[in-house]
């Protein structure tokens, strides 16, 4: 099972697709992690489970992932989107469960031509992808 996401932005040059997969027998245990990560992120962060994670809005501080109050210092909501960050990065480390991976591409193309190389980005990650299941017993 994969579940495929894009980001990179057009004003950077940069088109990134990442992933995250599991095995189908295994994805009730993986999905059994994530829901642990989840709770533990609302007990420890106050980040509310339905929340959806998108770094670039809590990493640098830049959004409020958490329904804490007590914080006013931009610089604590930055160490706070950092630990969230960490506590990610170290669920998806610990799962044997859970694979990730992500492809990028820079590129100069703009407006229609720029969504073309993406849509090409995408296809060759989806050929890429396929070879290697079928090489899966």
């Amino acid at each position: 099972m994969l579940y495929i996401d894009d980001s990179g932005a057009e004003r950077d040059g940069l088109i990134v697709y990442g992933w995250i997969e599991c095995r189908p027998e295994r994805w009730r245990h993986a999905l059994r992690t994530i829901l642990q990560m989840r709770k533990g992120l609302y007990r420890d962060y106050l980040v509310p489970p339905a929340r959806e994670l998108h770094a670039t809005e809590f990493i640098n501080g830049r959004g409020r992932i958490s329904t804490r109050d007590d914080v006013e210092d931009k610089t604590e909501w930055k160490t706070l989107g950092r630990d969230v960050a960490r506590a990610c990065l170290e669920m998806l480390a610990g799962c044997e469960d859970i694979r990730i991976g992500a492809v990028y591409r820079r590129t100069t193309a703009k407006g229609s031509d720029f969504h073309k190389e993406k849509g090409r980005v995408y296809q060759e990650l989806l050929e890429m992808l396929d070879a290697r299941h079928c090489k899966r017993p």
